[in-house]
């Protein structure tokens, strides 16, 4: 059985009458972005990428960034 596809869930749908979702501002958040990288191109053993931090940090921004970056390279 396959579940049904919620309309604007993906990572890179939203209403068009909404504004686009954020994404980091370019030469932002580089260090974090990196780190992310090399996790994801398997230089760290650990299996989870763990994000923390306060509200209003960013993590969103990040997440929706890293999201983008994994789907152009058809990661994702």
């Amino acid at each position: 059985m396959r579940l049904p596809r919620v309309e604007y869930a993906a990572f890179n749908e939203y209403k068009k009458d909404a504004p686009p979702p954020a994404h980091c501002c370019k030469d932002t958040r580089e260090n974090i972005l990196d780190q992310i990288e090399k996790w994801e191109e398997g230089y760290d053993e650990n299996c989870v990428f763990w994000l923390s931090g306060m509200a209003g940090t960013g993590k969103f921004t990040i997440a929706r960034t890293v999201a983008n970056m994994f789907y152009q390279k058809n990661r994702l």
